[in-house]
């Protein structure tokens, strides 16, 4: 911290021949250079070992020391003193570094190539030119006192002030060109980069109008000697850069401060979708993704589906631990945020017991969905097995039964006693009834235009078979096999029970699969017995007595009944898979 007064001290020292005629001027040179000394030191103050953070804050500093050696040419009056020309060599050396920190902060370089190979044109376009002018330049030729020291090279006066020109003309063109670079830089940044650059961006294109305005009056004068008050205006507005880093500098830190609040701030219970949206919101950053580590399965998951992480090597990845040391969860972020790696360290840290909540929960999840696929694959078995039984019905038990009536008939023709063929009419009888019970159960069982026509025809069929008049309501499409047959055999049953009983108004069915969501089965009329029945007892909730009207299949997919009111009640039966 004894930099920082060090400074203020030496910049007096610096300036004191010039108090006298510009006090104004020389205390806000010095008030300038302090004030980019204490923005390194508080960019490097809070122990940070990064080197992102160590160079810019000694770039800062060096900002600083720097513009004081330009101030030395007060002491050009001393009797042959060297300071004139060291100014001179320093004069845009800070103004060089300047631009550089302008565009790498926050990091320890300029980001993309296309800009660094800008800024190498531009340091060549300026310093050459600047330097060679004073090489070739004779102060004394042009009326100076000798009074100070200066390395002329070769005198010829005329070729320096056109190449001083060209360095006026030069450093026009790199406040521009600069000014141009800080605005793209900040459109193509996001979340926490864009936060912190705009103080920096805002300083940048104030300093750049003030530099333009600087050199446009330096080319129409042809004089470096600008009015004092342009020179004042122009130190205020480039005072504003040392500010806009410390203020940058304390946003980091408030950054840092809040991670206390990302625990309060992930929902409850604590999923891997709830961990992630927090650390979005704490880093501000869309792209931020969560896998958590599953140590029965050996695999990563993000909350919804198991599997690898993506291998992306630009992502900028985390590995975080438990309190065992073990494999907890893989963070990976935006490429940005690699230089605020402190940050997220922390706030994964902050998470980490949520990320271990969300982990038993990913678990749980996991567990619930290998049930879900078991259930299923009972009810897909079952289904087979139904269809595996028509078949063998029709295939088997129904062909003997025809080729049997064939025999009867056979023989009913060539019979000449009476009574054989009254036997023989009984017989055929009998075989037709039979057929027509093996057709009624093989339908049962597994109707064939469930499998061949698709879920509205087979609902339509049964419903053409009621007592009562219903009206059914069946959206066009077919879904897989296996959630046709649960919603037939959910239906199906339903209707035959409200076919047993005769009073109220006609019965109405809609069953609507859409492609996401759950099948919907609604029953409007009035339940209960017909009029002038007996009504049954009631049976206890708990006994041997008690008969289960919920079946297998409507649990195994997620299905339930709810009772909405005397005359209405709703089934939900199963979830469909998309149309094929």
């Amino acid at each position: 911290m004894l930099l920082v007064p060090g400074t203020f001290a030496l910049g007096l020292v610096v300036v004191w021949p010039r108090l006298r005629e510009d006090a104004v001027g020389a205390v806000t040179s010095v008030c300038l250079a302090t004030a980019y000394v204490a923005a390194g030191v508080l960019s490097a103050g809070r122990g940070e070992t990064r080197p992102a953070a160590l160079a810019n804050a000694r770039l800062l500093v060096a900002i600083g020391l720097v513009s004081l050696a330009n101030e030395m040419d007060g002491w050009a009056w001393e009797p042959w003193g060297p300071w004139m020309a060291v100014s001179w060599v320093t004069r845009p050396v800070d103004e060089m570094l300047l631009m550089v920190l302008l565009l790498r902060y926050p990091a320890a370089r300029i980001p993309d190539r296309v800009s660094r190979r800008i800024v190498a044109v531009i340091l060549v376009a300026v310093l050459a030119p600047f330097w060679l002018s004073g090489l070739l330049w004779d102060p004394f030729t042009d009326g100076w006192p000798r009074t100070f020291w200066w390395p002329t090279v070769l005198a010829a006066n005329g070729v320096a002030h056109n190449l001083w020109n060209v360095y006026a003309v030069a450093g026009l063109l790199a406040a521009v060109t600069v000014a141009v670079l800080s605005v793209r830089r900040y459109r193509h940044s996001h979340g926490l980069d864009r936060r912190e650059l705009v103080p920096v961006v805002v300083s940048a294109g104030a300093v750049a109008v003030a530099y333009v305005l600087l050199q446009i009056v330096a080319v129409v004068t042809r004089s470096e000697n600008s009015s004092p008050v342009l020179n004042l205006t122009t130190a205020l507005v480039v005072l504003t850069v040392p500010v806009a880093f410390a203020a940058a500098e304390l946003r980091r830190r408030l950054d840092r401060a809040a991670v206390a609040d990302l625990v309060l701030a992930i929902d409850q219970p604590a999923t891997v979708a709830a961990v992630r949206a927090a650390l979005r919101t704490a880093l501000r950053d869309p792209t931020l993704a969560v896998y958590v580590w599953l140590p029965d399965r050996e695999l990563y998951t993000d909350g919804t589906t198991p599997g690898a992480v993506p291998a992306d090597s630009d992502r900028h990845r985390l590995e975080v631990h438990d309190s065992r040391g073990g494999r907890l969860a893989i963070v990976t972020a935006d490429p940005q945020l690699r230089h605020r790696a402190d940050l997220v360290d922390a706030v994964v840290r902050a998470a980490a017991l949520s990320l271990e909540n969300a982990r038993l929960h990913a678990e749980l999840m996991a567990q619930l969905q290998e049930l879900e696929e078991s259930r299923t694959r009972i009810v897909e078995a079952g289904v087979a097995q139904r269809r595996q039984v028509e078949r063998d019905l029709h295939d088997g038990a129904q062909q003997r039964l025809l080729a049997l009536a064939s025999t009867i008939g056979r023989a009913h023709t060539a019979a000449t006693d009476a009574g054989l063929v009254t036997l023989l009419d009984q017989a055929r009888v009998e075989l037709r009834h039979a057929l027509k019970d093996l057709r009624d159960l093989a339908r049962g069982i597994h109707p064939a235009v469930l499998e061949q026509v698709g879920l509205a025809a087979a609902v339509e069929t049964v419903a053409e078979s009621m007592p009562l008049p219903v009206q059914v309501a069946v959206d066009p499409g077919r879904l897989t096999p296996t959630v046709e047959a649960t919603v037939y055999f959910v239906d199906a049953p339903d209707l035959h029970r409200r076919g047993t009983r005769r009073r109220g108004p006609p019965a109405r069915r809609a069953s609507r699969p859409r492609r996401a969501g759950p099948v919907h089965l609604r029953r409007d009329g009035v339940r209960g017995p017909a009029a002038g029945t007996r009504r049954r007892r009631r049976l206890p909730a708990q006994g041997p007595g008690r008969r289960r009207r919920r079946g297998p299949r409507r649990p195994a997919t997620g299905g339930e009944r709810r009772n909405r009111g005397r005359r209405r009640h709703r089934l939900t039966a199963a979830r469909p898979a998309p149309a094929h």
